[in-house]
């Protein structure tokens, strides 16, 4: 029997349908770039719409949250997450918005008409140390009387922010008005830059790696709700190439996805359309700036304002971590966007698992290696169906030899001998190959959840300092090449020389790719590996002393 049908056959293919999927998932976002991205064509001019943040700003602050109100339209532009550091050298908290010189990305709610007006309020600072909730007012008076309020309102140890958007028609007309909840942001690079960045390119965290194959990333950019699908996928690429106009009927959300963290507009209910607008070019009085800018935007029906009449208008923004649960009860559809990909039915039962785990250990690690132990236990007769085919294959092992010596010149009658050979020794010769495909989307669905889980972030295990980051000593990915060659020394010895080198490089091969690999990935690894190796043990043994009885 061939080398293939060995155990780590399972490794090899697990991880090649892991890369497919996630490339599948990284090219369904990319692939109308490059089919529909429009030709290079002479850089245009837009206007500097930059967004003013002045040095009077107001913060609203819980046990989870601090968040930075611009009082240049009383939108959002900073939000600290306290529980969350930077890095581990870096214990300043995490920040989800930002901006900086050459860029922004920041969140705004309100009615049309107040996004360059001065807001202003009686408290600049306001705490939630004790109570249920805390809120902050601001102010502002727009032309022939029109005043607009905005009360922020934070709960306690709540990631959650609502907003409460009123305008107040006092002018002597009629007027017209629109509620919006808003993504902006635009990022600066020098004009002469060589090529000049695309949408693809644009980057929310300047301090967090691009996602791709290297980086474990899942999807991260817009996304939002729509009545016939509760999560779909709206990257950057598509905001240029095919500007979205939809209707939403249904209390729905947009929100922006970034690694382990989105911030979310959640509307109240009433159809809602929703918008993105792309500019990029040159910019109008800047020489030698080359600026790209989006705008991501849900906005209610329009409403018409007496003089004398006032209407208001609710919003919650989650700025926070991806934490389905916390999500889920926000708005249908938003525990989606954690991201577990074409597997996320099994993920969120593993992750569920993984979760209940840790509430007795208070150890990610250890979690990680007693969830690889539960699915090997429930897969366990599979396995021993795969490594019985293995143990016998390998007892045979000279006599195999024997027939092939002995037919070398006759392919036809050498498998008909080895055919009948398995068939006098009750052996399936694909019985070793397809309980190993039936655990395939079980191992693939734990990668997801390892690479997607916040809990993940900063947490330490023995030498590792981070489990969502590679091991920085390289002990982990080197165990797994030490797991996979005793694990290759067990199976049945290939007769084909090229097979027999692939499987002296594999661990080579797989040490490599998990270099920088997140630690927790690889921990998963290398038990699943150990594992399968004692159980590979201890079937070869049974079944190579008392043979297929």
């Amino acid at each position: 029997m061939k080398t293939f049908r060995k155990p780590l056959l399972l490794g090899l293919l697990t991880f090649l349908v892991i890369m497919l999927g996630q490339a599948w998932m990284l090219e369904s976002v990319r692939k109308k770039t490059i089919q529909t991205a429009p030709s290079e064509k002479k850089i245009g001019t837009i206007q500097a719409t930059k967004p003013h943040v002045s040095l009077d700003t107001m913060t609203l602050q819980n046990t989870k949250i601090k968040v930075y109100i611009n009082q240049a339209g009383g939108s959002i532009y900073k939000a600290e997450l306290l529980d969350y550091a930077n890095s581990l050298k870096d214990k300043k908290p995490f920040t989800l918005f930002e901006h900086t010189n050459g860029h922004l990305y920041g969140a705004s709610t309100g009615f049309l008409g107040d996004e360059s007006l001065k807001f202003t309020s009686d408290q600049s600072t306001v705490t939630l140390d004790e109570g249920e909730n805390a809120s902050i007012l601001l102010k502002a008076k727009g032309k022939d009387g029109v005043r607009y309020e905005k009360k922020y309102t934070i709960q306690k140890d709540r990631y959650n922010i609502e907003i409460t958007s009123t305008i107040h028609n006092q002018s002597k007309n009629t007027i017209t008005s629109t509620h919006y909840t808003r993504f902006l942001g635009l990022q600066d690079t020098d004009l002469n830059t060589k090529p000049q960045p695309k949408p693809k390119d644009f980057v929310l965290d300047t301090n967090q790696p691009k996602a791709g194959f290297t980086s474990f990333n899942t999807y991260q950019g817009p996304c939002y709700y729509s009545d016939n699908q509760p999560y779909v996928k709206r990257p950057f690429t598509e905001f240029a190439n095919k500007p979205l106009t939809e209707t939403v009927e249904h209390p729905g959300w947009i929100a922006i996805q970034q690694r382990y963290f989105i911030s979310a507009w959640v509307t109240p209910d009433g159809s809602r359309d929703i918008h993105t607008q792309w500019q990029s070019g040159g910019v109008a009085g800047q020489d030698n700036l080359f600026r790209q800018q989006f705008n991501f935007e849900s906005k209610a029906p329009q409403v018409t304002l007496k003089p004398g009449a006032k209407q208001t208008q609710k919003a919650i923004l989650y700025a926070g971590p991806e934490i389905a649960s916390s999500l889920d009860e926000l708005a249908t559809g938003l525990g989606f966007t954690v991201d577990y990909g074409w597997l996320w039915f099994i993920s969120d039962l593993i992750f569920q698992t993984l979760v209940f785990i840790n509430s007795y250990l208070h150890s990610w690690g250890l979690s990680i290696v007693m969830t690889t132990l539960l699915i090997k236990i429930l897969f366990y007769k599979l396995s021993e169906t795969s490594y019985r085919t293995m143990a016998l294959q390998k007892k045979l092992q000279p006599r195999v030899e024997l027939l092939q010596k002995q037919y070398a010149d006759d392919a036809e009658k050498r498998s008909q001998a080895m055919l009948e050979l398995y068939r006098k020794e009750n052996i399936n010769p694909v019985g070793g190959c397809l309980p190993s495909l039936l655990q395939i989307p079980f191992f693939a669905a734990l990668y997801y959840v390892l690479i997607e889980s916040v809990y993940l972030r900063h947490s330490a295990f023995l030498w590792v300092p981070d489990l969502a980051s590679h091991d920085p000593f390289f002990i982990l990915p080197v165990l797994v090449g030490a797991a996979m060659v005793a694990t290759n020394q067990m199976s049945p010895k290939s007769q084909d020389p090229a097979q027999a080198q692939v499987m002296m490089i594999m661990p080579v091969v797989f040490t490599g790719m998990f270099a920088f690999a997140p630690a927790g990935l690889v921990l998963y690894w290398f038990t699943n590996t150990v594992l399968s190796a004692i159980q590979q043990w201890y079937i070869s043994r049974k079944y190579e002393k008392h043979g297929s009885h």
